[in-house]
Parts: structure tokens; C-alpha cells; sequence
């Protein structure tokens, strides 16, 4: 990981600019630096981006394939007066899986039958999917995030504010469409409606907004 941040008083007490990249082997949480909770979006229609997100993965009596992923995130921060600021902000993270470890999700999802030995998934698979309709079964996954923040201290330690930010999905199992069921040892995220989902890229707007006491804060 490499990152900075500079100072910039020019524009305003206490503006700042920084921004970082990121690359990783088998630790995805690192690489992708990202506080992105679910990745997976569900939309209206059955429609799905869907991913794995993980360190690596391995079946009975093979070595652990690691996952590659890599981030670069930066953002700016203008203050408006010493107690209200805003920031904006953007970052973009692409996480990828070696041919080896693609084969095991092929097989544990259905679409092929290669003999890796990867256990065939209750929870997504392709059983009931008509022929040629899951013939992607590519795990790799990329995905934006970018927003506003506004923050008011009108008291010290004492917060009011107020986020939107877009998220975008590229992906994985792009084109297929997949059978999700509530069976398993894992369900849909959100105990979803099982039946079949077409996997697409999805995007999403959020607006949160906060308050906040901090005690102590000096």
C-alpha cells in the first residue's frame, strides 16, 4: 500500500487532498480497502450482481489459490468555516481469481464438470437453469464507490451529517442466470425469494445521515 495526503490552506483552513492504492495476495480485505459491507446489489426483476469475496480457496488435498485484488481510492476535504466542511470522495477495487481457482467455481456452481473436486453449492447453482443459460461462471468482480459528505460541528465534539454516495458493481457471473435458493448452510443474503436471478451489473444511490456526541474529543 502506498498513500499521502497534502495540505492545502490555500483553498480554505484545514482543506486537505489524499488519496491511496492498494495490491494484495490472499488478503482481499486489504487490497480492496474499501468499508463496502454487502457487495452483492439485488435489484427489481430478479436482477443480481453477485460476488465472492475471499482470501483464497482450495478443495480436499489442493493448496490454497489466492486471490488477487487491487484498489485505489482518493478524496478531497474543503471546510466552509472551522465548523462546517464537506468532502468529496471516489474509489475503485478489482478483485481476481487465478484459471484454478475459476474451475473450482464453475464446478461448485454447475456449470461444468471438470472433476476439481469442488463441492456442488445447495444454496447457487444452476439446477432447473435451462441449457446454455450459466455459461459465464467467471467469479471476478469489480466495483465504484463515490460521494458527498457534509459534516456541521456546531458545539465541539458535537457532529450533524449528512452522505450520498453511488455504488456500482461490475459483476461476476456477468450474463448467467442462477438458481438461488434459502436452503443450505447459506442462504441468500437478506433471505431473498429463492428462484432464478439473472446475474447483471448493478448500481445504487444511498443517503445517510448522522449524529453524533463524542465525549472526551480534545
Amino acid at each position: 500500500m502506498a498513500g499521502g495526503e497534502v495540505k492545502l490552506p490555500q483553498f480554505g483552513a484545514g482543506d486537505r487532498i489524499g488519496a491511496n492504492i492498494r495490491y494484495s495476495q490472499g488478503a482481499s480485505g486489504f487490497g480492496e480497502g474499501s468499508n463496502l459491507g454487502s457487495i452483492s446489489l439485488f435489484n427489481a426483476g430478479n436482477n443480481l450482481a453477485m460476488i465472492w469475496g475471499s482470501d483464497g480457496v482450495f478443495v480436499n488435498g489442493a493448496g490454497i489459490e489466492l486471490t488477487t485484488a487491487w484498489g485505489v481510492q482518493a478524496a478531497y476535504e474543503h471546510h466552509w468555516s472551522p465548523t462546517l466542511w464537506s468532502s468529496v470522495f471516489g474509489g475503485y477495487a478489482a478483485v481476481s481469481y487465478d484459471s484454478t481457482a475459476q474451475t473450482y467455481f464453475s464446478d461448485a456452481i454447475g456449470c461444468t464438470a471438470t472433476g476439481s473436486g469442488a463441492a456442488k453449492q445447495t444454496s447457487v447453482n444452476t439446477t432447473g437453469v435451462a441449457a446454455g443459460a450459466a455459461t459465464n461462471c467467471n467469479p471476478n468482480f469489480q466495483y465504484l464507490e463515490t460521494g458527498l459528505r457534509t459534516t456541521w460541528q456546531p458545539v465541539s465534539g458535537f457532529y450533524f451529517g449528512i452522505q450520498t454516495m453511488y455504488t456500482y458493481v461490475w459483476t461476476g457471473f456477468g450474463g448467467d442466470t442462477l438458481n438461488l435458493s434459502n436452503a443450505g448452510a447459506n442462504p441468500v443474503v437478506g433471505a431473498r425469494p429463492s428462484g432464478f436471478y439473472n446475474v447483471s451489473n448493478q448500481g445504487i444511490f444511498s443517503t445517510l445521515f448522522r449524529v453524533q456526541r463524542s465525549f472526551n474529543s480534545d
